[in-house]
C-alpha cells in the first residue's frame, strides 16, 4: 500500500449504518489500524498510533461532544473486545 497526501477514498463497499459509538470505531481499527499494519515494515508500524482514531473523534466532534461519544465508547468496549491481528486491542484506560 502506498501512501500518497492527496489519497482519496474510491469506494463505500461494506459500509453499514452508525448503531452506536462502536459500529463506528470498529471499522476504522479493523480497517485502518489493523489492515495498514499488517502489511506495513515495523519501521513505519511503530509510527503508527490507534489513538490516532481517538483524535480524529475529538477533532470532528468538539471537546463536549466527543467526551460523550468516546465515554459511550468505553462503556461498549466493556462488553466487546476489539482485537487486531497483532494482539492489540482498544481498552479501557483502567485495563
Amino acid at each position: 500500500m502506498d501512501f500518497r497526501e492527496s489519497a482519496v477514498i474510491l469506494t463505500l463497499t461494506g459500509w453499514s449504518e452508525y448503531r452506536n459509538p462502536l459500529s463506528l470505531v470498529n471499522p476504522m481499527v479493523q480497517d485502518y489500524y489493523c489492515k495498514t499494519t499488517a502489511v506495513v515494515s515495523l519501521r513505519v508500524k511503530k509510527q503508527i498510533e490507534i489513538t490516532w482514531i481517538f483524535d480524529a473523534c475529538i477533532e470532528a466532534l468538539g471537546k463536549e461532544e466527543a467526551l460523550d461519544f468516546l465515554t459511550r465508547l468505553r462503556e461498549e468496549l466493556k462488553k466487546h473486545k476489539v482485537v487486531c491481528h497483532d494482539q492489540a486491542r482498544v481498552k479501557r484506560s483502567s485495563e
